[in-house]
């Protein structure tokens, strides 16, 4: 599966688009893979980005998918992030 969520696009309304749509064509797959650009960053901390970092890994984890990006995917001369 390929996703992209526009970094101005709505975090809620993405997550749960994301959830129907892994529990329709991705539950029980075993060679199911997630890809794309989801615009939330796993290397920020800040209140209003945790929210979306948690829904997104409660949605992953219910269907047994994991997180294999532990650093930065994209870096430039004055930031890095793990929005990929």
């Amino acid at each position: 599966m390929c996703v992209y969520r526009s970094p101005k696009g709505n975090v809620k309304g993405f997550l749960t688009n994301l959830g129907n749509f892994i529990g329709v064509y991705g539950k029980g797959k075993k060679d199911t893979i997630i890809c794309g650009d989801f615009n939330i960053d796993f290397l920020e901390s800040n209140l209003k980005n945790l929210k979306g970092k948690r829904k997104l890994c409660e949605i992953l984890d219910e269907y047994g998918f994991r997180n294999i990006l532990k650093n930065a995917t994209r870096i430039t001369s004055n930031s890095q992030t793990l929005i990929d």
